[in-house]
């Protein structure tokens, strides 16, 4: 899957980028929820481009834990 890795390097570098400079604390169209957890993780000694790892995986853990979650509630209630 190098197409898929090689994007996934890009969007890192490019949060890395982002987070480094501390854009999520200066940027106004920045969410609250974002800034707060780039600040949040800053407090515990996160550096830029931990925390770029992090919210590149964010997507997936969500997707990853809704689905069987929402499969196996449904089947409960039904």
């Amino acid at each position: 899957m190098p197409k898929g890795y090689q994007s996934r390097e890009v969007l890192q570098q490019t949060m890395r980028v982002y987070y480094e400079a501390q854009r999520d604390a200066n940027d106004p169209t920045t969410s609250t929820l974002t800034s707060n957890r780039a600040a949040t993780l800053r407090q515990y000694g996160f550096t830029g481009h931990e925390i770029a790892k992090l919210e590149c995986i964010l997507p997936v853990v969500a997707t990853t834990n809704a689905v069987p979650t929402f499969f196996w509630m449904l089947i409960f209630v039904l």
